[in-house]
């Protein structure tokens, strides 16, 4: 086995450490990214002939066990789903106001979100919190 054949595997098994941490057995793992997809979808606004403008910053609110879990992935995974967000907007032909971040929240208990919880908003360039 060659050294990129071996880093590819360990990427993976990483990938899907990530996934099985992020969401619980009782789902499967494309539900975030539909639950992100759909809300971009359901939030999108026509701007002008052939612009539609979506949201370009997401929360996804999770359960205090799980986002503990991921806390030390956190940005990995934020990664990667904002690379899944802007995929999708270039399939669509959406477009953002600025750069597309998505973060974790824990939730608070007064939320009791069971599984997650996805909100987002169109932020423009350099207003990022």
């Amino acid at each position: 086995m060659n050294a990129l054949t071996a880093l590819e595997q360990y990427v993976a098994r990483c990938n899907s450490a990530v996934w099985q941490a992020l969401v619980p057995p009782r789902t499967k793992q494309a539900e975030v990214l539909v639950a992100l997809r759909r809300y971009c979808d359901a939030h999108a606004m026509i701007v002008g002939r052939g612009r539609v403008l979506v949201p370009n910053h997401y929360v996804v609110q999770l359960p205090p066990p799980t986002y503990q879990q991921l806390d030390h992935v956190a940005q990995a995974v934020c990664h990667e789903l904002s690379v899944c967000l802007r995929r999708h907007a270039a399939q669509q032909g959406y477009m953002f106001a600025g750069p597309v971040h998505v973060d974790l929240e824990d939730t608070r208990a007064e939320d009791e979100v069971d599984l997650f919880c996805v909100r987002g908003r169109v932020e423009p360039a350099g207003d990022h919190r």
